[in-house]
C-alpha cells in the first residue's frame, strides 16, 4: 500500500512537472527571419473575454557566433519566463550571416554592417540585411500576434 501511495505521489509530481511549460515553440520563417523558433505560451489568446486585446511583451533572442537558433532554444529556458509572464520569445538564426574567423568558416555571426574583419563597413551594403530585419521584426510579428504590444519589446543576446 506504501508503494502505491509513494507511486502515485510521484505520478502526480511528474505531472505537474510536464505541464509547468505547456506552451510550444514553432519553427520555421516568420516576421522576416527566414529560420527562426518562436515560443507561444500556453496562455496566449488574441482577445480578452471581455473583447479587448490582450498586450504581451516580444523577446527577440539573438544568437551568438557560432550558436543556432535550436541551440538556443534547447538551452535558454525561455519557456519559464514566456509562461510567467505571458509573453512570445522569437529566436532567429542569422539571415545573411558574416564568418568573421575565415579559418572557422562554420562560426556565422548576425551582420550588424561589419566585413569580415569586423571593422565597419560603408553602409548601405547588399549585405546589411540583419539589422534592417531585426528593427522590422516586432511589426511583422504582431501582423501574426496583433496582442504584441511595440512599446514592451526587448532584444537580448549573447557575443
Amino acid at each position: 500500500m506504501k508503494l502505491v501511495k509513494l507511486l502515485g505521489g510521484s505520478l502526480a509530481a511528474c505531472a505537474i512537472i510536464s505541464t509547468a511549460h505547456a506552451g510550444q515553440w514553432k519553427e520555421g520563417s516568420i516576421a522576416g527571419f527566414t529560420h527562426a523558433f518562436t515560443y507561444v505560451p500556453d496562455s496566449y489568446a488574441p482577445r480578452a473575454s471581455d473583447g479587448s486585446t490582450n498586450k504581451r511583451s516580444l523577446v527577440i533572442h539573438l544568437v551568438g557566433c557560432g550558436q543556432t537558433a535550436e541551440q538556443a532554444q534547447q538551452s535558454a529556458g525561455w519557456e519559464m519566463a514566456a509562461e510567467a509572464y505571458g509573453m512570445i520569445v522569437v529566436i532567429p538564426d542569422p539571415m545573411k550571416p558574416v564568418h568573421p574567423n575565415k579559418a572557422a568558416t562554420a562560426v556565422e555571426c548576425f551582420d550588424y554592417g561589419y566585413n569580415s574583419e569586423f571593422s565597419i563597413k560603408t553602409l548601405p551594403t547588399k549585405n546589411y540585411k540583419d539589422h534592417a530585419a531585426i528593427m522590422a521584426a516586432p511589426a511583422k510579428m504582431q501582423d501574426v500576434y496583433p496582442e504584441i504590444d511595440l512599446e514592451q519589446v526587448y532584444v537580448t543576446g549573447l557575443s
